[in-house]
């Protein structure tokens, strides 16, 4: 027996239809690459997507063909979003951060038909336009008078193109399983690989997103996604759930500094946005350099990785309240909850802000398990780590024209290593893939590598994740150069330049460490230990720190290599240096060096002292009982010294220290091995 309700697919464009219904007056703001602010309403937005759609079916694009953007976020974006789709084609997002190799990839994999883009990619398009035999149109997104001139066959402008369509053209119905959008994630080795949502998922995605347990979005919002409508479905589906509720759309442009965001804040009146830490820490910085509130902000959305503690305290001073997710592309994105659990919600307030910087709850739609090598879920203890398995109504199935089966059991392996609590919190500790995460953008390890082996004079190299204040993780080099051969840094920039995807604004300071062939092998055998975990310090590392003294890191002596001696000496009450002959394993409890509040050791090893040849470098948990410390361990050649700075010297079980070597530091370093 069938129910007796009505059967409606679920289609994007029913999410315009109904603001344009029932939300009709309510603005969409976005700042022009020119640099205005343009606003108009939802009823202005519905009749120009009409004219589009109907624009694009008459140049001849059919239901399934790829409609292309390289576009920041702007309401032509917003157009083209909503216009393709519903005109049942497949809006295909370009990330513009690729290198130009990536994205000529992308765009003959996909097959693109048209390429709309913004006038700060003109330069870009023209170099690379012969490269895309499938492209037949090129829309330019300016008005008349903007329009430059070019030597691009077939390029038209944007307002010119949608003024030969009907503003009364009538959205089609089709099938809902039918593909919306077309994103292709950098997230893996290799070539990038294209996630295909469909309209059932993307709707569904966008109820759960906005619902109560996910960020609770309301007409009286006003919703500013930060995060550009080229990463995962559309600025992290935020451009769906907006006209979903009749919120208040405002789309920052190209200008994500600080100073603008702030400004958008203050003069839309801005309740909610979406971003990444590099984003919030910057906002944070202005905000409090400024000396004003947040005004308007009640809740900000964060991912891409962990918050650090600081900014989740630094924003709910000022009334924010930080909401801390996991998701990737091809979960559409969203995979957790940030809504507390009845648990979490009795916390102390220093225990809720070190919740927060967990990745949040399961939320419905999304099943998950921490799963061992076998597939089999591991304990929900919060120490029993294993491959973070996903499955649901907007999970990938399979990538785009790739025949290798992705799923296990039916299960997704997101690449992320995690623990589940017994609150159901999800934490990740680690990630499996190759590949390096910055400032929202993903890099593989393995393409660096091997396009560093093809500069001249290098003849191994391999690729590590540090902590960076800024963009929370970059890609440090380490090469073996060849006999005879002189490699130095600018050489090898100079050779990558071009080569490797990179912001404009990005320092391109680079930092050139030798390194023995042992040290290679390691760091290419054991790609989960590439990158430097985040932590929550320990008791005693606050009490240090509240004491003035720079916490760096903690040597742990219980295992020597060959049972050889160490030697440590201090000078002036502090420690200059030390002989690292007979050192097997450096245990850090934290690191506040210029800011970072990461594990900074393995960085100041490499970086600081460009001349040491290291062997072996490896990062992994102390133990079951101290997961939240981590070790560096290195294997240093006979007499190398790396000056660190100031250490904390603490005791082990095995080989409690003098006294003496504890006086710098005083009462504050507990003698109790245990902490």
């Amino acid at each position: 027996m069938k129910g007796l309700m009505q059967n409606q697919p679920l289609l994007l464009s029913s999410l315009l239809k109904h603001a344009d219904r029932f939300h009709s007056n309510t603005e969409i703001v976005s700042r022009t690459v020119e640099g205005p602010i343009h606003r108009y309403d939802y009823a202005d937005a519905a009749r120009r997507t009409r004219k589009l759609a109907d624009a694009l079916r008459g140049h001849g694009v059919a239901p399934g063909d790829r409609v292309a953007t390289l576009a920041w976020n702007n309401y032509r974006h917003f157009e083209i979003e909503h216009g393709v789709t519903g005109l049942g084609a497949v809006w295909h997002a370009i990330n513009p951060r690729l290198v130009p190799s990536q994205i000529s990839y992308i765009v003959n994999h996909a097959e693109d038909s048209v390429l709309c883009f913004d006038s700060s990619f003109l330069p870009m398009v023209e170099k690379l336009a012969h490269e895309w035999p499938t492209v037949g149109l090129f829309v330019l997104m300016v008005d008349r008078s903007s329009m430059p001139a070019s030597r691009l066959p077939n390029l038209v402008c944007y307002e010119d193109f949608i003024d030969t369509g009907n503003s009364e053209f009538e959205w089609p119905v089709f099938d809902e399983l039918s593909a919306s959008s077309l994103f292709y994630t950098s997230g893996t080795t290799g070539n990038p690989k294209g996630v295909l949502y469909s309209h059932r998922s993307d709707v569904l995605h966008a109820l759960t997103l906005g619902g109560a347990s996910g960020f609770g979005f309301v007409a009286q919002d006003t919703i500013l996604p930060m995060t550009p409508m080229f990463h995962a479905n559309g600025a992290w589906g935020f451009t769906h759930a907006a006209p979903m509720v009749g919120a208040k759309l405002v789309l920052p442009g190209p200008k994500l500094d600080a100073a603008s965001i702030a400004e958008l804040i203050e003069g839309e009146g801005v309740t909610v946005t979406a971003g990444v830490p590099t984003l919030y820490n910057n906002l944070l910085k202005y905000l409090e350099e400024q000396g004003r509130g947040a005004g308007t902000l009640k809740r900000i959305a964060v991912a891409g990785s962990a918050p650090a503690p600081r900014m989740i305290e630094g924003f709910e001073r000022l009334g924010v309240s930080v909401n801390h997710v996991w998701g990737m592309t091809e979960t559409s994105p969203s995979g957790t909850s940030p809504q507390p659990s009845r648990r979490t919600a009795k916390l102390s307030p220093r225990e809720q802000v070190t919740k927060k910087t967990a990745q949040g709850h399961p939320l419905y739609g999304v099943d998950l398990k921490i799963a061992d090598e076998f597939g089999n879920e591991v304990p929900r203890d919060g120490k029993s780590t294993g491959r973070l398995m996903v499955r649901g109504p907007w999970i990938i199935s399979g990538y785009y024209r790739d025949d290798k089966p992705l799923l296990q059991d039916g299960w997704f392996d997101s690449g992320d290593v995690a623990v589940l609590d017994d609150d159901n919190t999800v934490r990740l500790t680690d990630r499996a893939k190759d590949v390096i995460k910055s400032g929202g953008e993903w890099i593989s390890s393995i393409d660096v590598e091997n396009l560093a082996m093809g500069c001249p004079g290098v003849a191994e190299a391999a690729v590590v994740g540090i902590p960076h204040p800024k963009w929370e993780e970059r890609p440090l080099l380490v090469v073996v150069p060849q006999a005879g051969a002189t490699v130095t840094a600018q050489s090898i920039a100079a050779y990558l330049e071009g080569k490797i995807a990179a912001r404009p604004a990005r320092s391109r300071r680079w930092s050139c460490a030798a390194a023995s062939p042992g040290i290679i092998r390691q760091l290419r055998d054991r790609p989960r230990e590439r990158a430097v975990r985040r932590f929550t310090p320990s008791v005693a590392v606050e009490r240090v720190e509240r004491s003035g003294h720079r916490l760096l890191a903690c040597l742990c002596l219980d295992r020597l290599v060959g049972g050889r001696s160490w030697r440590t000496r201090a000078r002036a009450g502090a420690w200059k240096g030390m002989d690292f002959l007979g050192v097997k394993r450096l245990a850090a409890f934290g690191a506040h060096h210029h800011g970072i509040e990461d594990l900074a050791a393995l960085a100041m090893l490499m970086q600081e002292r460009p001349s040491a040849f290291v062997d072996h470098v490896g990062i992994a948990p102390m133990d079951e009982r101290h997961n939240d410390r981590i070790q560096v361990e290195a294997f240093l050649g006979q007499d190398v010294f790396v000056p660190l700075g100031r250490f904390l010297i603490g005791n082990s079980a095995q080989h409690a220290l003098p006294d003496e070597f504890l006086e710098p530091f005083g009462e504050q370093m507990p003698r109790d091995p245990e902490r």
